[in-house]
């Protein structure tokens, strides 16, 4: 009985379909990450152009920095592998052009996948805050980490200038084409009726220059507004700092300019005070394949040490005349 069941179980297993069987090589961690990012090929990397690249794939980590843009603006870019439970990976990046004045984040897979479920807009935000409509004041910046997976998140101000379509979800991408839209979104339409282009620069460092002579650090009133603009006005007339000398006839459309230009700044100050959440330390969680918060505002730095390649620093300002001299500017330099 023994030998007859055997042979049994071995007809039956030599009379079993063939299992086809995958013989396409694994792809190694290093071609995929560098398949992330555009390469269909490893490149092969020269020490001696001024390129900076970090090649650390197989601890899940690839960094480009270059150097030949012109005017001298930086650009580049970071990618960060995450092992998921099953052995696959989630790729992360975060890649910057401080001339394109773009910056983006990238993932295989999506945001809303990746971040805590909890995540959303509303959660930075102090409770019961009413959130302005009228653009997107700021978006995500996430600092990938050389080595583990504890990951700092940034809620971001965008650049003054940008004038990124509102969306209430989540903005993870500021691109380049917004730069056009400075003059209309930040100094206003009332510019092109100049004969000289004022900058957004220049207005700023006004209000500022205005405010310091007559001691004031909030705007609380109309009376304070207008008191800034007739000391702007008075001194973009005699030939200012910043400003220089605006001719007689164009003095009605510079203070209608300077005007909207406060308005506007104005307003994403009051927007900075509703901010609860600044940045969030997250952890990695394999088996979810997403992460988790850890703490919260445990990375926010100092007005004044913002980075300009897309990471700055969202923190309380003191009040309105300290966001003036510490907020993040964009302006077209070349």
């Amino acid at each position: 009985m023994k030998h007859f069941l055997l042979l049994l179980l071995l007809g039956t297993a030599a009379t079993a379909p063939a299992i086809a069987q995958d013989t396409t090589p694994k792809k190694t961690l290093q071609q995929q990450m560098w398949e992330f990012a555009g390469y269909e090929e490893i490149p092969v990397l020269d020490e001696e152009e001024c390129d900076r690249w970090i090649d650390d794939t197989k601890n899940g980590y690839l960094k480009f920095e270059g150097c030949s843009a012109p005017c001298g603006c930086d650009n580049g870019w970071v990618i960060g592998a995450y092992r998921k439970a099953d052995g696959n990976y989630m790729f992360l990046s975060y890649g910057y052009d401080v001339c394109g004045q773009n910056y983006a984040m990238r993932t295989n897979e999506s945001f809303e996948a990746i971040l805590p479920p909890e995540m959303d807009l509303k959660y930075f935000y102090k409770q019961g805050a009413v959130i302005d409509t009228a653009r997107a004041y700021y978006s995500i910046y996430i600092d990938i980490p050389h080595t583990g997976t504890e990951t700092v998140l940034y809620f971001s101000p965008a650049p003054i200038g940008c004038g990124i379509a509102y969306s209430d979800k989540l903005q993870f991408e500021i691109p380049s084409n917004y730069v056009q839209r400075v003059c209309s979104d930040y100094y206003s339409e009332c510019q092109h009726n100049l004969s000289t282009q004022y900058s957004n620069y220049a207005i700023r460092e006004e209000i500022i220059l205005s405010m310091k002579k007559l001691d004031l650090v909030n705007l609380t009133n109309e009376a304070d507004k207008l008191r800034v603009l007739e000391q702007m006005m008075q001194a973009v007339k005699e030939g200012s700092r910043y400003q220089g000398k605006v001719p007689d006839s164009e003095l009605d459309d510079y203070r209608e300019c300077a005007e909207q230009v406060m308005d506007y700044l104005q307003a994403v100050y009051l927007e900075s005070t509703k901010i609860a959440i600044r940045s969030v330390v997250m952890g990695w969680d394999r088996k979810a394949g997403r992460f988790y918060i850890k703490e919260t505002n445990k990375h926010v730095l100092p007005a004044e040490d913002y980075n300009y390649k897309g990471k700055y620093s969202l923190q309380e300002y003191k009040n309105f005349l300290d966001f003036l001299d510490y907020a993040p500017l964009w302006v077209i330099n070349c």
